[in-house]
């Protein structure tokens, strides 16, 4: 899913790119309460200024709730 949804353009598993890496989400958001659904969110709506000024552009149109949720348990898992 990542691959077909371009993701891996911008981050990577272990290190920064135009993004953050998947780790680096992970190890932020582990300890914050209902992180799983914030990060959904945050993928659905887009957004800007948590990491840096690059805009993540809105996947509610090209992933479904449910393949979201898939991707952000992923990464938690990281």
């Amino acid at each position: 899913m990542l691959k077909q949804n371009n993701c891996v353009a911008c981050h990577t598993l272990d290190r920064k790119l135009v993004g953050p890496s998947f780790k680096s989400v992970a190890e932020k958001y582990r300890e914050v309460p209902n992180a799983s659904d914030l990060l959904v969110k945050k993928i659905q709506s887009g957004g800007k200024g948590v990491w840096g000024n690059m805009n993540m552009p809105p996947y509610k149109d090209k992933l479904s709730i449910g393949s979201t949720n898939n991707i952000v348990n992923w990464i938690l898992s990281k």
